[in-house]
């Protein structure tokens, strides 16, 4: 479990300046007139790593979903939403945790930020990347020209656009899917990742008032707005799912960047009223009106992924953007610390699922793309259903324990040097590669 780190902070300038130039000359009163209750964006520090296992959980209903939709289970037909409470998530967390490091330190690190996004995110996804082509060059070598260019793709965070552009179907396969289909929706975040930060470092002036967070809040929502009206527009204008298939609207950042943007505003809303991820408790009663809202879109976001598939209508016309503002309503009561969610989502069971939900996104569809039922493995749904979540969830193990953890702690040079010295490569190698990474710290 994280444990949160507190640090103090200083506050360079007195009360009252209004220009940062002038603030580090101004006197600081030995004296206060009146006390006053400090507002939320005047309470450092925000924890480095504020933990909460709610959000785990949630992260692993989100994968559940996903991987019983995509194994063609019945009774969660909708678990294709499952993305979009993972963008919401992502949103929310994303943005609180850069608002706090813009209260703590003045400023965002953007060279240290993507260096985290990078150790959490690239070493897995390289390692999924590499099996998967040795598996298709060894297996299946009549395959590898036709995914060629998806695995270049993968590597350039652009998969969504390169399905676009080459017009293949998310929902509407024929013969064998591409086995990096699903890595999609990370382009879609890691494109996020790479702008949201640049644009916060221009809006810094906003998130150091109330109302400059409402004002981030309220333009992050309008272009939630803006890209599910984009895509309502679309599916109207070519009937979709129908007339049309609806893979452009699904893949497209335009037309999907809702859920990322409902969560940025989640996180800029809840900093205007209670600071980024809580720092100010709130009283009993709205408390108790936060849990109760919180249950109620848990139940709707469950109810509706057992409710809806990918060929509803409605979800091309403002539901995934409806259903994004219940999962966001969640993630909010989920991440105030003592919530009555937490017990039931941050149990030991969901926790466990959750925190491994990148190596399960990562490796559930290249393992279902080449097992097949009485295709490439000859099983019935029942065993082959099995079969696939049990190789899943141990190559999902092995990544989280060999591969995202030890770099997350260690650092990659650390990493490397222990893989090579493991499988004896020369140690003039090992030194000559190390000099490019640093060490952690």
């Amino acid at each position: 479990m994280a444990i949160s780190r507190v640090r103090t902070q200083l506050q360079p300038w007195g009360p009252g300046t209004t220009d940062p130039g002038a603030a580090a000359w101004a006197p600081i009163p030995t004296q206060v007139p009146e006390a006053r209750p400090a507002r939320p964006w005047e309470q450092p520090p925000v924890p480095d790593r504020a933990y909460r296992p709610g959000l785990d959980g949630l992260r692993a209903l989100a994968i559940i979903g996903v991987l019983l939709y995509h194994a063609g289970v019945g009774w969660v037909p909708g678990g294709l939403l499952g993305v979009d409470l993972f963008f919401v998530v992502s949103g929310f967390l994303i943005t609180s945790l850069l608002i706090g490091e813009l209260q703590n330190a003045g400023r965002i690190g953007l060279g240290a930020f993507y260096r985290r996004r990078a150790l959490r995110l690239l070493p897995a996804l390289a390692v999924v990347l590499f099996v998967t082509a040795a598996m298709i060059g060894t297996f299946w070598p009549r395959e590898v020209a036709h995914f060629r260019g998806d695995l270049v793709a993968s590597f350039g965070y652009v998969t969504n656009w390169w399905f676009i552009v080459r017009h293949e179907s998310y929902f509407i396969a024929s013969g064998r899917p591409s086995p990096f289909q699903h890595l999609w929706s990370l382009a879609l975040e890691e494109q996020f990742y790479l702008v949201w930060p640049l644009a916060l470092i221009l809006l810094r002036r906003h998130l150091t008032t109330r109302r400059g967070l409402v004002q981030v809040g309220g333009l992050a929502l309008a272009g939630a707005c803006a890209s599910a009206g984009l895509m309502a527009a679309i599916a109207v204008a070519h009937n979709l799912p129908y007339g049309a298939d609806s893979s452009r609207v699904y893949f497209g950042t335009d037309t999907h960047a809702f859920g990322l943007l409902i969560g940025v505003a989640a996180a800029a809303l809840l900093a205007a009223n209670a600071g980024a991820l809580w720092q100010r408790l709130p009283s009993p009663r709205a408390a108790l009106a936060a849990d109760i809202g919180g249950i109620a879109a848990l139940v709707i976001v469950c109810w509706v992924m057992m409710k809806t598939t990918e060929f509803s209508p409605g979800l091309y016309r403002g539901g995934f953007w409806a259903f994004s503002i219940v999962a966001a309503v969640a993630v909010v009561a989920v991440s105030r610390p003592g919530s009555r969610l937490e017990p039931a989502l941050g149990g030991k069971a969901l926790r466990w699922v959750g925190t491994r939900s990148y190596g399960l996104y990562l490796w559930h569809w290249p393992i279902f793309v080449f097992t097949r039922p009485q295709l490439d493995v000859p099983f019935t749904r029942g065993g082959d259903l099995l079969l696939r979540l049990a190789l899943t969830v141990a190559a999902a193990e092995a990544s989280y324990r060999f591969v995202e953890q030890p770099i997350r702690v260690g650092g990659l040079r650390a990493w490397i040097e222990r893989i090579a010295s493991t499988v004896n490569i020369p140690r003039n190698w090992r030194t000559a590669t190390a000099i490019y990474l640093p060490r952690r710290g």
